[in-house]
């Protein structure tokens, strides 16, 4: 792993997966989550740190004497770490994650488990273009050109659920991480219903 592209490739991977668990351990899903689902979690955080810190300091030598190097054993053990997450998140959502329904084609009003959950448009379009693929998944950036057409500078898709300093209801709820960094999903059914 010695050439550049590749730590660079590295330090990228390992960071938008800390982005990933970060976001989901605030979402309220990973408030109901068992000990297993939230263990899983933090090794993957701890691990996707180790990397990315090894991979933009890789041949450097540390305040301690250390030179810290990626080798492939790391990027295997973050990788199995993260699909071990991406497992068990998954059987959590497929033993009851709940139901998104959508009456009269109104995205702007989504009703995750009876609730309804007030979207903004940009939102509600992020909603619908997953729907429209029933569930996902769907890359980030995908997912953002959706929402914001006309907006060719590139950012994060959190952003557009973000309602001050705290993520949206939707985010966490109803839009999800995937299983692959940078992808989201719809947990669970897609009803569309109509009066």
């Amino acid at each position: 792993m010695e050439n550049t592209n590749g730590l660079q490739m590295s330090s990228w991977y390992a960071t938008h997966v800390q982005q990933d668990i970060k976001d989901w351990l605030q979402s309220d899903e990973a408030s109901k989550a068992s000990g297993e689902l939230l263990q899983s979690a933090n090794e993957v955080a701890m691990e996707s740190m180790i990397v990315a810190k090894s991979a933009r300091n890789h041949g450097k030598m540390q305040p301690n004497g250390l030179m810290l190097k990626l080798t492939p054993d790391s990027m295997l053990v973050l990788t199995s770490k993260y699909a071990k997450f991406g497992r068990l998140l998954t059987a959590l959502r497929n033993d009851g994650p709940g139901n998104l329904e959508i009456k009269n084609g109104d995205y702007r009003h989504p009703i995750w488990n009876e609730e309804c959950i007030p979207c903004n448009a940009k939102q509600a379009a992020v909603i619908e273009r997953l729907a429209e693929y029933e569930g996902g998944p769907m890359a980030d950036d995908a997912l953002r050109l959706a929402a914001m057409p006309d907006e060719s500078v590139p950012g994060r898709l959190r952003a557009i659920f973000m309602s001050g300093s705290k993520p949206h209801k939707a985010w966490g709820t109803i839009v999800v991480p995937g299983e692959q960094p940078r992808t989201r999903v719809i947990p669970g059914k897609i009803l569309r219903t109509f009066e």
